[in-house]
């Protein structure tokens, strides 16, 4: 890779350990959690109570928050359950700064705590090869296993261009890295903004002019040893923008957390340094392999590719032509500057002149330009501004009650039909004429009681026979 690397994360192999010391002195060197995790269930599954053992361990190595938190919670642990006697536990908490998290949050991970990059390579691979595939049929199908994944990478390029998740204009976190960063890790961004639902910031007594200093609390979802907030300290410089919290998030994982965002918030600051946007995740740039043409796959395809390309060689040959004299030099660099501008704008980032002086300083993304505060910003704020009273109050909200339903009535005529239980049929139907029965609003689909309703309200009553009778009788 040309470098060393920053760190390594490995199982507890005693002879890779002895590798990387030797090869990699400045690397470093970091143990898996999921393998110590393993390690739990292969040591502690005799005791009794192991599976309080295995969920209090998971707690006190992912929720713990401080050193001192961490020593306080294992202390307890081991109390309880009796475990001061177990090789397994004392050998671990020896070497608990080499794999528990929060002794290595000031380090970046992107995230990682375990092996699982490699282990997720293994796992892909392993559904298209296996230990009885043969040399040739090995190498096509390792060449289709690169060709499926680089077809699965095209398809996130084109989606997280194309199809990008909703955001709301009016956060600026939301705002600035939908422009840049890709879908899954601009739902990481979303997932700390709705997390500032649960958050308060208290606003301290600062040290600098330029250094806000805020007490972050947040609530807990699930309480864990006897808490149900946590607290950081956060320090705001808006001048150099420069954001630290103490929960480390972004040291860590490379997203800026939600203490941070809120306090943001709280100050009204509308632009996020240049730093804070890793070129990791972003989705607007051309990686180095995507020029390598290889027999999976082919980067002409490619329209980022294409753009590139072309790009690259307009700037090498405007480069060869500036070069000539000073005049050449002069114009080349006018107009690029122009041109910088131009695009910076058009992407949302611009130079900040943080001090007044000319000099810039940093480089950020948002919708206005970063200015600096005024010494009297502090006593403003402090001051409490008591509104007059209205000099009418409102009718109030309206009371809503709700009417009971009124039953419709029918007062029967003087004459109804006789309800008296009869075999003739005719004989109940008698008293209606053919032209009444005719001009009498009558459904076929009326049920019998509907009907007779209908019928009861009759004004006359006249007689017809059995043979007008058979005429109608698709009435009932």
């Amino acid at each position: 890779m040309g470098r060393a690397p920053a760190v390594m994360l490995t199982d507890q192999c005693k002879a890779m350990e002895g590798a990387v010391r030797k090869v990699f002195p400045g690397t470093k060197h970091r143990l898996c959690l999921w393998h110590i995790l393993q390690n739990v269930d292969k040591n502690l599954r005799s005791h009794p109570q192991f599976t309080a053992i295995d969920r209090d361990m998971r707690t006190l190595v992912h929720e713990s928050t401080t050193e001192e938190e961490f020593q306080g919670m294992w202390e307890e642990m081991v109390g309880k359950y009796n475990l001061q006697q177990n090789s397994w536990v004392r050998e671990a908490c020896s070497i608990r700064r080499r794999w528990v998290p929060v002794y290595w949050m000031d380090t970046f991970c992107a995230g990682m705590s375990s092996t699982q990059r490699s282990e997720q390579s293994n796992r892909y691979f392993k559904t298209f090869l296996s230990i009885e595939t043969g040399l040739k049929q090995f190498i096509d199908q390792f060449e289709f296993t690169l060709k499926r994944k680089a077809e699965e990478e095209r398809l996130l390029n084109f989606a997280d261009k194309k199809r990008p998740l909703k955001w709301d204009q009016g956060i600026l976190f939301e705002d600035v890295f939908r422009k840049v960063y890709t879908n899954q890790k601009f739902q990481e961004v979303k997932d700390e903004v709705y997390g500032c639902i649960n958050t308060n910031v208290e606003t301290l007594p600062h040290v600098l002019a330029s250094v806000e200093m805020f007490r972050a609390t947040s609530k807990v979802n699930e309480p864990f040893w006897k808490k149900e907030r946590r607290c950081f300290d956060v320090s705001i410089d808006t001048v150099s923008g420069e954001y630290k919290c103490g929960c480390k998030l972004f040291e860590f994982k490379g997203i800026v957390c939600r203490h941070i965002i809120k306090c943001l918030d709280v100050l009204d600051v509308n632009v996020i340094p240049d730093k804070y946007i890793l070129d990791r995740w972003r989705k607007d740039l051309v990686r180095g392999y995507e020029n390598i043409r290889v027999g999976y796959y082919d980067p002409r395809e490619s329209e980022r590719v294409k753009r590139s390309v072309e790009l690259t060689v307009r700037s090498d040959y405007m480069t060869t032509l500036a070069i000539h004299d000073d005049e050449a030099y002069h114009i080349y660099m006018t107009k690029t500057n122009e041109l910088f501008k131009t695009l910076e704008a058009h992407a949302g980032i611009e130079n900040v002149d943080a001090f007044g002086d000319g000099n810039v300083s940093t480089r950020v993304w948002g919708r206005r330009r970063l200015q600096r505060r005024e010494p009297t910003r502090q006593a403003a704020r402090d001051e409490v501004h008591i509104r007059d009273p209205p000099d009418r109050l409102g009718n109030g909200r309206r009371r809503m009650t709700r009417q009971p339903k009124r039953r419709k009535t029918i007062t029967p005529n003087a004459n109804p039909i006789s309800t008296a239980p009869t075999n003739d049929v005719s004989s109940q139907v008698s008293g209606f004429s053919s032209s009444q029965m005719c001009g009498s609003q009558l459904n076929p689909n009326m049920s019998g009681s509907q009907r007779t309703l209908v019928l009861s309200t009759s004004q006359q009553t006249p007689q017809f026979t059995s043979s007008q009778f058979s005429q109608y009788s698709w009435f009932l």
